[in-house]
């Protein structure tokens, strides 16, 4: 993996754009994870979703669908992690509950 580190979020441009969201990846260097969850995608969502919970976002997001105010932000994943997919940096419950 590349040395990204959250630091350099600082130095990342802003840019709005629309994603898909099986672009969107779980990001494997978020400090927030416990160090024993494995760093593979099905891990970490089974941790977001079975530890945390996102019940409350699937009932937000069926009623009031999403909120643009609140975006997910994301930075581009390296070519050599993903290509062409985005690491979710804020809203790691939303993309699950997506």
């Amino acid at each position: 993996m590349n040395s990204f580190g959250y630091n350099d979020i600082a130095a990342m441009p802003i840019e709005t754009f629309p994603a898909n969201v099986v672009d969107l990846r779980f990001d494997p260097h978020n400090p927030r994870l416990p160090e024993d969850v494995d760093r593979t995608q099905p891990d970490m969502f089974s941790f977001i979703v079975r530890e945390i919970g996102v019940d409350d976002l699937l009932d937000s997001l069926s009623t009031s669908g999403i909120i643009e105010a609140d975006p997910i932000i994301v930075r581009p994943a390296a070519n050599d992690e993903e290509p062409n997919h985005f690491y979710v940096i804020e809203g790691n419950r939303r993309l699950a509950a997506l």
